[in-house]
C-alpha cells in the first residue's frame, strides 16, 4: 500500500484547477475585445448548460427506467435546489462586480462554471445507476 501511495505521489499527478467565473472571464479576455469576450462567455455558458441538461436527462431516464420513485423525487428536489443556489450565488457575484463594467459577464461566467462543476459531479455519480 505504501508503495502504491508513493507511486501516486511521485507521478506528478495534480488536481485540475477549479473552474471559476474569474477563470472563464480571464480565458475569454485573452486577445479579445469586450464584445468578443462577452460572446465567448455566453458560448461557454451555453455549452455548460447544454451538457448539464444532457446529463440530468440521462440520470432522470435511468431513475425512471428503474422505477425508483423516491430517488426521482430526491433528484428533482436536488436539481431545483441547485438551480436556486446557482441563481442566488451568481447574482451575488454580479452585484459584487457592479461597480465595474462586465458585471453581467461575471454572472454568466459564474453560471457556466457552476453548471460545469454540477455536470462533472453528476457524471461521477452515473455509475451508481449503471450508466
Amino acid at each position: 500500500m505504501q508503495i502504491l501511495l508513493a507511486l501516486i505521489l511521485s507521478s506528478g499527478l495534480q488536481a485540475a484547477p477549479t473552474l471559476t467565473a474569474q477563470v472563464i472571464v480571464q480565458e475569454c479576455w485573452k486577445g479579445n475585445s469586450h464584445p468578443q469576450m462577452s460572446l465567448c462567455v455566453n458560448n461557454r455558458a451555453a455549452a455548460a448548460t447544454s451538457e448539464l441538461a444532457r446529463i440530468e436527462q440521462l440520470i432522470t431516464q435511468a431513475i425512471e427506467k428503474r422505477k425508483l420513485n423516491d430517488l426521482s423525487i430526491q433528484f428533482k428536489a436536488s436539481t431545483n435546489s441547485y438551480r436556486e443556489y446557482r441563481m442566488r450565488q451568481c447574482q451575488y457575484q454580479e452585484n459584487l462586480a457592479a461597480a465595474g463594467n462586465g458585471a453581467a459577464d461575471i454572472r454568466i461566467a459564474c453560471e457556466a462554471a457552476m453548471d460545469s462543476q454540477r455536470a462533472a459531479e453528476l457524471k461521477a455519480s452515473r455509475s451508481w445507476l449503471g450508466l
